[in-house]
């Protein structure tokens, strides 16, 4: 009689085995066998993946601790060795193979999606427009790895075109794959306002809404905000480094987003009264406002968000005097 095998079990059964595991053990099954692979491919619903940033050369003369810590918010995260030994251009390109080809594979039944990369590629955007099952979508770009060595402006130009098409792509396609989204997050990216309001009008489910330093996203980002038709389900909104200064119109949206808002319910029961007040969270930090302290106080009299973040100071940062050690100078 031969031994029994895990792989012989049912596949409803391996399925149930497989979902709880964490990726890189998931990804270590994948490695045993063909239909082990194929298993994991179909069970991978948690992808979190970052391609760390180049070092710039003048790394060398910081503390050992900075440059070697593998401190970072992803799963995986992913160092090339001796990185500053390959042309930039053969490095951009092997991330986005890299990033489209894990896409690809184990897309079927992607549900949540953290990535961090240099930069957006085409052949990324088209894989991403591939997860019908995408739940959560949080996208960062590095910012700091084109000033790394001297990269001609030209090659700037072309990346920074290449991004533009590349969101093009992903709200072309937007009604096939953001229209599950409960969570965007969105940190450097080069969206613009039209293309935010396209994907948003397919998220009415979205409840966490994240834009950190998209530079595109001027005071047109309030506008697109005020006119989507699921904005009251949001209950939580991070933004920083976008949409202009914040005045009139920043305020008339926020608020009509319900859902960020403290609303008690009262409930009857029999000896008791209970009452239910959900998580909201609005963070407004990095953001000037026109004037200073208002939507500190709008919160305070009218909307009572319970975790809520007020634009930092105005002249924060100024007049400050940084002390630099002569030898860091070269």
């Amino acid at each position: 009689m031969s031994t029994p095998h895990l792989l012989d079990l049912p596949t409803e059964i391996l399925n149930h085995i497989l979902t709880p595991l964490p990726t890189s053990s998931l990804l270590r099954f994948s490695e045993t066998s063909r239909h082990a692979r194929i298993l994991a491919n179909a069970n991978l619903h948690t992808l979190s993946l970052g391609i760390a940033p180049l070092a710039p050369a003048f790394f060398k003369y910081l503390d050992p601790s900075i440059t070697t810590s593998t401190a970072n918010p992803y799963e995986i995260w992913l160092r090339i060795p001796q990185a500053r030994s390959y042309e930039y251009l053969t490095l951009h390109n092997f991330q986005s193979a890299l990033v489209t080809s894990i896409l690809k594979r184990h897309g079927t039944m992607l549900q949540h999606l953290n990535i961090s990369v240099w930069a957006l590629t085409l052949p990324m955007a088209k894989a991403v427009t591939s997860l019908r099952a995408l739940r959560t979508f949080s996208l960062r770009i590095e910012s700091g790895v084109r000033y790394v060595r001297g990269i001609p402006r030209s090659r700037i130009a072309i990346e920074r075109e290449e991004q533009g098409k590349a969101w093009d792509v992903l709200t072309e396609s937007a009604a096939e794959w953001s229209g599950r989204l409960t969570t965007l997050k969105l940190e450097n990216c080069d969206v613009r306002a039209e293309q935010l309001a396209v994907l948003l009008k397919e998220t009415r489910g979205c409840k966490e809404l994240g834009l950190n330093r998209c530079r595109y996203l001027g005071r047109e980002m309030w506008t697109s905000l005020g006119e989507w038709e699921g904005r009251a389900k949001l209950k939580m909104l991070d933004v920083a480094e976008c949409g202009g200064l914040l005045g009139d119109e920043a305020r008339e949206v926020l608020g009509t987003l319900d859902g960020l808002q403290v609303r008690y319910f009262v409930c009857l029961l029999t000896a008791a009264t209970c009452m239910l007040t959900p998580k909201q969270t609005l963070n407004l930090y990095d953001c000037q406002e026109q004037r200073p302290g208002e939507f500190e106080g709008l919160n305070e009299e009218l909307w009572h968000i319970k975790d809520f973040t007020a634009p930092r100071p105005g002249g924060y940062g100024e007049n400050m005097i940084i002390e630099v050690d002569p030898d860091y100078i070269f």
